[in-house]
């Protein structure tokens, strides 16, 4: 079976309830197609160190419109792993999602007998910096 390309996101957020905006984001993004959540979970470190780790499926209703598998993706250790990088009084989202925009590029390079040598995100500002500089001279 060829899978379009699956990526764990870890996103930092400071204290207090995700944002709604946040949460919206990720419902549109589902609800388009662009990406499949495979697991989603929020672990959160409070103000006296005590660290606790919830699936989106277990949490308010504010979440129920992000379609998803949550089907154990994440791991204890990936939580501690989390975890240990967190301020007090913060949370770390852990997104795992399929690009489900690749798909057809998936099925098309397995189909010409490629395969992807060299895949690598660059950051924004990277892009950002070399833009400017092409800009500049």
């Amino acid at each position: 079976m060829s899978r379009a390309p699956v990526e764990a996101v870890l996103v930092a957020l400071p204290g207090g309830p995700v944002d709604a905006g946040l949460v919206a984001a990720v419902e549109d993004l589902t609800r388009s197609g662009t990406v499949r959540i495979l697991d989603l979970l929020l672990v959160t470190r409070a103000a006296d160190g005590s660290v606790s780790a919830v699936e989106v499926d277990e949490l308010d209703d504010r979440f129920d419109a992000i379609d998803g598998e949550y089907g154990g993706l994440v791991s204890d250790r990936d939580v501690e792993i989390a975890a240990e990088a967190l301020e007090p009084d913060s949370t770390v989202a852990v997104l795992i999602w399929e690009n489900v925009w690749a798909g057809r590029f998936v099925e098309a390079l397995s189909a010409a007998g490629g395969r992807v040598v060299l895949h690598e995100r660059i950051p924004a500002a990277e892009v950002d910096a070399a833009f400017a500089a092409l800009t500049e001279e």
